[in-house]
This record gives C-alpha cells, structure tokens and sequence, in this order.
C-alpha cells in the first residue's frame, strides 16, 4: 500500500507513563517471595502507545499529555522523540512525578494484573489541546469532562475524533453519551460495553450511535472484534500467535484501524489491520513496543471477516 501525500497527521491525546511489567509463573502469595521470567521498563500510556504505533505504521504522530519532572531524567521524553512522535504537545510539570503502571502477567493462565499511579496525568486538560487540525484526533483514557471541553470549543470542525475510553467506561456518568456523540468511531472491550450500556441504560449498543458517532468496534483480545454500525456488522477472526504479551494491544488495534480507514475508507481492509495489529503487538514484550507496518501487512491476508445478519444479542451473551 503506498502512502497518500500528504502524510496523514494523528493527535493523541492521554496518558504518559512509566510502565513496569514482570511475567511470573504464578501470582505471589502474601509475604512470599518469587522470580520473575522477564521484565520490561518503558514508556507506556493508552495515548502513548497510540502515537507510538502510528509512526510505527508511517503517519504523521503527535501527543498531547501531562509527564512529571522526572519524565525527562528517565528518559521517556527522548524514547517518545526516538520512536517518532511529536512531543509539542507535551507539557512537563516540574514537582510532579510521572504517572507509573506496573503491570503483573502470568502467561500461564493469560491474566495480569494492573497498578496504576496516575501522577502529572490529573493534570491533563482541554487547554493543551492544539487548535491545529489533524487528520485523527484520538482520545484515549481521557476523563469526559476534558473530551466534552474541546467538542463545546471546537464544535462544527472538520477534525474526525476517535474515542477509546478504557477504564473511563466504568466511571463516566451519563455526560459520556454527549462524549461518544461527538466521536466517529468509538474503540470498547466487551466489558467496557456492557458496563458503559449499563451506565446509560440501554440494551443495544446501535442505541450509542447518536449524532458524528458511526461505528462501535468492540474488541475480543483473543477472540477478534466486532464492527458495529447502522449499516453491516462485521467479525473478525485473529490470527493464531505465540501471546507473550497482551499490554498495548488494543492501542496497536486502534491505530491501525485509523491509519487504514484515513490511506483506503474501507472498513473491511481497516478492520483487517486492526486485528493483524493487535496480534502482532502480542508477541512483543513491553506495553509500547509497537509493530511494523510490515508486521502488520503479513498478518493481514490471515484475518478472518463475515458479515453477520441479525440480532446483536447472540455476539454478547
């Protein structure tokens, strides 16, 4: 596939973390004592690992975020720079610390357990979003209040908004219809779907799509995704890879969807990259360690996609 010109330009706006994963072989009992396989020191953040993986796949790719003073110390500034993001946007609070997550995962058994430290990310607000307008303005893990803040002062733009929620799925209240209503496309796990449909009181997720919002795509991790609109449901079957770890990989997901569908407008070749992009994050350690576009490419021609006619019901029981 070659590259429209010019180069498709993505903001992500979120997170920046100091992320600390260890695989173990089991979870610690208390006051015991354990070795982990492997560990893994690095950038992370929703956010950040979005725009990492849209350089990684060729685009244009800038971060708007809060990083404490220590960011810089640690390196994270200049990883973020090596990998090819824009960092403009991103505002260092000096006697802050840096959010940090330290992520648990036990292979065995496909679980891991998450500690998050939100640190300089609190501090996030509209204000620092940019008033240029790029091709993807991608939120991930934002707070509603700071989303809602930048669709009442840009209202009527041309700027597609994406929207991934994760956690915020669970603590939004109703104020986050009015979020995905300004948002094209929203990026959900099967738990943040039906927690968020219980949040507003509704039983089907078409009864989110209100307003500039056209599509819900609801990742499966191992079990693929699917593609909701007014229009066609689609799912889409991954390939089988050796998972050594599922950190980052709905954000590959998520970028990948949004690099495809700004270079092609199809659906069904942007759902493809999306799960190929999820599965190739899976086999590399470290939440940011993003994929190639050519990981991704060879991925692609292995995923599955039907059109599936009827209820809704039978995908989500």
């Amino acid at each position: 596939m070659v590259l429209s010109q010019p180069v498709p330009w993505h903001i992500a706006v979120g997170n920046i973390n100091l992320d600390i994963s260890v695989s173990l072989d089991y979870y610690p009992l208390e006051d015991s004592h354990v070795f982990a396989r492997s560990s893994w020191i690095g950038l992370g953040g929703a956010a950040t690992n979005y725009a990492v993986a849209v350089a990684s796949i060729g685009h244009r790719s800038s971060l708007v975020a809060r990083a404490g003073g220590d960011a810089v110390k640690l390196g994270l500034i200049d990883e973020l720079s090596a990998n090819g993001v824009d960092i403009d946007y991103v505002r260092i609070v000096p006697h802050e610390k840096t959010g940090t997550v330290i992520v648990i995962l036990v292979p065995g058994n496909s679980s891991r357990t998450i500690i998050t430290i939100r640190g300089a990310n609190e501090l996030l607000d509209a204000d620092i979003i940019p008033r240029e307008k790029p091709n993807i303005l991608h939120f991930a893990s934002v707070r509603s209040r700071i989303i809602l803040s930048y669709c009442k002062r840009n209202n009527g733009n041309d700027v597609r908004i994406t929207y991934d929620p994760g956690g915020e799925a669970y603590r939004a209240g109703l104020e986050v219809m009015d979020v995905i209503s300004c948002a094209e496309t929203i990026f959900l796990n099967e738990k943040e779907l039906e927690a968020l449909m219980r949040r507003v009181g509704v039983d089907n997720p078409l009864s989110l799509l209100k307003n500039r919002a056209q599509r819900i795509i609801v990742k499966h991790g191992a079990g693929g995704a699917t593609f909701i609109s007014r229009e066609i449901l689609l799912t889409a079957s991954p390939p089988k890879v050796e998972t050594v770890d599922v950190t980052g990989a709905g954000d590959a997901f998520d970028a990948a969807f949004n690099a495809w569908m700004l270079e092609t407008g199809d659906i069904v070749e942007s759902l493809k990259a999306a799960v190929a992009a999820g599965a190739a994050k899976t086999v590399r350690r470290g939440s940011s360690n993003m994929p190639s576009r050519k990981s991704i490419e060879r991925l692609m021609n292995l995923v599955k996609i039907e059109e599936v006619s009827g209820s809704l019901d039978s995908l989500f029981r």
